[in-house]
């Protein structure tokens, strides 16, 4: 058997409520993913539809082109 050195990764998953407008989100996605990367973590994940709000909730037509 051969023994191989564990590794220890740091992950960062952020989670935020976002809004409408694409240029506010971006910046909060980038405040989180620099504090992240200040505490340490070495992978970041950054929230799944971060350029917008989370509209898969209701069906609204002017959400349709984001999916």
């Amino acid at each position: 058997m051969t023994r191989t050195a564990s590794r220890t990764l740091a992950l960062a998953a952020l989670q935020s409520a976002y809004g409408e407008h694409l240029e506010p989100n971006l910046k909060r996605t980038i405040e989180l993913v620099r504090e992240a990367a200040a505490l340490g973590a070495q992978v970041i994940l950054p929230s799944e539809l971060f350029q917008g709000p989370y509209f898969c909730v209701t069906q609204e037509e002017h959400w349709f082109r984001t999916a």
